[in-house]
């Protein structure tokens, strides 16, 4: 049972972020406002496929998977494959040396087709030359690099690492971790780890934001907690301070967090999407908190799965607002600053 959960949530995370994942682009840089996005669309996916199986009581297979996001399970990670598969399975740009160069962030990751075991490796290379930077190798683990402005006033670009999940063998824990990490020379500047407790599985995600100031990048800690013996899922979402790590204000039962600037003044607020499940039923709360101390704006109250996305001005006046996607069916449009419902419509 424990390994199936985690080779699903396995193959949920690593195609989820294939999907997203920024591939070789013209373009070059990727800023603040893509590495979140980034983000925040593997961490609304990964949680509706997670809460949703565990709520339906069907485990969804890794071929179950893979078919409903269109992929299909590639020759070399087949089960009836003998040796390891190892693939770059990302690269990501952003100038991290100050060069005025892009370099390059590589995921590679090794699928071990006989136990089902994903391990990564982040591999920092200098864009002029391919010079290795430096890496970091996550055994049991599916991670991601991702470039975070300049966090230690340095005029260089910094790294979130997230160990999304890590599932060693048994008796080993699972765990999951946020570092951030000089961009240049990969040194730390501080980290959170989260471990589950027997048959947990951990899934652990940062997203960039400008919550106390428009030039101060902070983030948005995302944990989730699932027992699938016991079919619970808790979570929780903790603002940090970018630079140290130091807490900001922590929310429980959260499903996702998104940073979006409701207000037009810069800063950033939070829009939580919060679940309630019981046996039969589930509600939802969708809460816009403000960025710097987490207090709350406007609340909504749904009675389905509800997760919000921003939708830009739907207003025309020059303000952020909101869609909120209600069960299976449904879209509701708020408008950002006060949660006022703009229009809603069923397919």
């Amino acid at each position: 049972m424990r390994r199936k959960f985690a080779t699903a949530i396995i193959a949920i995370m690593v195609m989820s972020a294939v999907l997203v994942m920024p591939g070789v682009s013209d373009e070059g840089g990727m800023n603040d406002t893509q590495a979140r996005a980034i983000n925040e669309e593997m961490m609304r996916f990964a949680s509706q496929k997670c809460i949703r199986s565990l709520i339906e009581g069907e485990l969804p297979s890794v071929e179950e998977i893979s078919s409903a996001l269109g992929y299909s399970i590639p020759e070399q990670i087949k089960a009836t494959q003998v040796s390891s598969a190892k693939n770059i399975s990302a690269c990501v740009y952003s100038d991290i040396t100050g060069d005025s160069i892009n370099d390059v962030l590589m995921r590679v990751t090794t699928a071990d087709p006989v136990t089902n075991e994903i391990s990564t490796d982040i591999i920092a290379l200098d864009g002029s030359d391919g010079e290795r930077l430096w890496s970091k190798s996550f055994e049991n683990c599916v991670a991601v690099a991702l470039p975070v402005s300049d966090l230690n006033n340095d005029n260089k670009t910094d790294v979130i690492i997230e160990i999304i999940t890590c599932l060693p063998p048994p008796p080993e824990i699972s765990y999951g971790a946020v570092i951030v990490v000089n961009g240049c020379t990969g040194t730390e500047f501080w980290s959170e780890y989260e471990r589950g407790e027997m048959f947990e599985i951990v899934i652990l995600a940062g997203i960039p934001a400008n919550l106390t100031s428009a030039n101060r990048t902070d983030i948005l800690v995302t944990t989730i907690k699932i027992n699938p013996i016991f079919g619970t899922v808790t979570s929780e979402i903790t603002a940090k301070n970018g630079s140290n790590g130091r807490v900001l204000w922590t929310k429980d039962n959260i499903v996702a967090g998104l940073p979006v600037d409701l207000t037009n003044d810069g800063k950033e607020e939070v829009v939580i999407a919060s679940m309630q499940i019981g046996k039969v039923t589930m509600t939802s709360d969708v809460i816009a908190v403000n960025g710097d101390d987490g207090t709350e704006r406007w609340r909504k109250h749904y009675s389905d799965a509800a997760f919000p996305e921003p939708a830009g001005d739907l207003t025309g006046d020059g303000e952020n607002d909101l869609t909120v996607n209600i069960g299976c069916c449904k879209l509701e449009a708020l408008r950002g600053y006060d949660g006022e419902v703009l229009w809603n419509m069923r397919v």
